[in-house]
């Protein structure tokens, strides 16, 4: 059996923190992580006791973990807390500049043809979204940016998660 996990014996590298993975720099960027034993775990700022809470789900600012939410502007015991969110993402549809360049070359060699390729289309998102969490006397709101579908569908389930384990406690 291996010894309990300390956090003070943090190496130096550690305690400057390493930047997050790119897949999560849309989401939360001005985290950093911090390795442990237990695989990368996001460094809030509230969270500065000897026995850091691993959170459950965590948004710019925000962390849920099993005894409350723990902002920036103040900790809320997490079964006072209320989640909102506000979606201000666009979605526009349009000719990507690859089918107009291909359908303007084609058009010498197959000129009929070559217009088939302003047909395709492409889809893009975006925006923001603010998650705002309230409680005990303590609001705080976080404005995610949004650069395509799928990190609106992950705030999206986050917020639905965070909502679960508030709706639990």
């Amino acid at each position: 059996m291996s010894a309990p996990y300390d956090p003070s014996a943090r190496s130096a590298q550690e305690a400057q923190g390493t930047p997050m993975p790119p897949d999560y720099q849309g989401i939360s960027g001005p985290r950093t992580w911090h390795t442990s034993r237990y695989g990368q775990v996001p460094h809030t700022g509230p969270l500065t006791s000897a026995h850091e809470e691993i959170p459950f789900v965590d948004f710019p600012g925000i962390a849920v973990t099993s005894t409350g939410v723990h902002t920036p502007a103040g900790s809320i015991p997490l079964h006072q807390a209320r989640f909102f969110l506000a979606d201000r993402t666009w979605t526009t549809r349009s000719t990507p500049g690859w089918a107009i360049a291909l359908a303007i070359g084609g058009f010498f060699v197959l000129t009929f043809f070559s217009l088939l390729f302003l047909l395709a289309k492409e889809e893009r998102t975006t925006g923001y979204v603010d998650v705002t969490v309230t409680g005990a006397g303590v609001s705080y709101t976080s404005s995610v940016p949004v650069r395509d579908a799928r990190i609106l569908a992950e705030i999206n389930s986050r917020w639905a998660y965070a909502q679960q384990l508030a709706g639990r406690a």
